[in-house]
């Protein structure tokens, strides 16, 4: 997974869980991504999607990088048993034009954007 992709998804998941503190360790988020690094680009976002719409709770102790490869295990399960999800996820778009790069960045940016009321990109 490329740096940017997972400090975008990082982006994310601050939006999502209050108090997240992960944002201001780097030597954290190093560890973090040095453990996550082998995730496609594509996996780490949907990983932490999934994050964000089904987990409820996430406590000081929770082993986030834990919780990430949880989730990347099930979006992966779900790629390989269903054919339709495997062409298809959540964020409608097939996994060609993914690869291609043609992901929509400005749907990423409206999640982030304004969240505590700070404007972003």
């Amino acid at each position: 997974m490329k740096l940017e992709v997972f400090q975008r998804g990082i982006d994310i998941l601050s939006s999502c869980i209050v108090d997240f503190k992960a944002t201001v360790d780097p030597d954290k988020l190093e560890v973090w991504y040095g453990l996550t690094q082998e995730l496609s680009d594509r996996i780490f976002l949907e990983a932490i999607k999934r994050i964000c719409k089904k987990t409820t709770n996430i406590y000081p102790g929770t082993n986030i990088v834990g919780l990430i490869h949880e989730q990347a295990g099930i979006a992966l399960t779900l790629m390989q048993n269903e054919p339709t999800t495997r062409l298809q996820l959540e964020d409608g778009m097939s996994d060609r034009q993914f690869e291609d790069g043609l992901v929509n960045i400005r749907e990423i940016k409206k999640i982030t954007k304004g969240i505590g009321g700070v404007k972003r990109g």
